[in-house]
């Protein structure tokens, strides 16, 4: 089911695509291309002006860090 989860990660509607890319990152197994698309959407909205982009900016952040 994770291939029909993903593909919430092309619709921009009340930012779905933002919060499947978390729930794929934060919850899910991914392979490396998932995690890719993945984290170019939370980019995507961390290069905004506005609270969200914020947030998004803080957390990729914190996610970069944990992956060392």
């Amino acid at each position: 089911m994770l291939f029909e989860f993903s593909t919430l990660l092309t619709n921009p509607t009340y930012r779905i695509d933002l919060w499947a890319a978390h729930h794929i990152l934060e919850i899910m197994s991914y392979s490396p291309m998932l995690e890719d698309n993945a984290l170019s959407v939370i980019e995507r909205y961390a290069d905004e002006n506005d609270f969200t982009a914020l947030g998004n900016r803080m957390w990729l952040g914190q996610w970069r860090e944990k992956q060392r």
